[in-house]
């Protein structure tokens, strides 16, 4: 029996989010998933000034993965460690 998975993001991939209050944010990089106040929060990263930006889930609209043209530090770091192991 296969479990159930909350998990729609990939560390490393870029997406626009959108929330429900109707603010957009575009070309963020997902870190991964943090505990804070007791609820999971998804945690981006701005691709431009590196600022971290932390969404709740219960208040995400849709997230939409971007086309990436180029390689962010995290996938950069990814793909140096798949190489090592060649």
């Amino acid at each position: 029996m296969k479990e159930y998975s909350e998990d729609v993001c990939i560390i490393g991939n870029e997406y626009t989010i959108g929330f429900s209050h109707g603010e957009v944010i575009k070309r963020v990089v997902y870190l991964g998933d943090k505990m804070s106040g007791g609820k999971v929060m998804r945690c981006f990263e701005t691709k431009k000034q590196r600022k971290l930006v932390l969404a709740n889930p219960s208040y995400t609209s849709f997230i939409l993965e971007e086309d990436m043209d180029e390689l962010n530090s995290i996938t950069s770091e990814q793909a140096q460690e798949s190489w090592k192991g060649d």
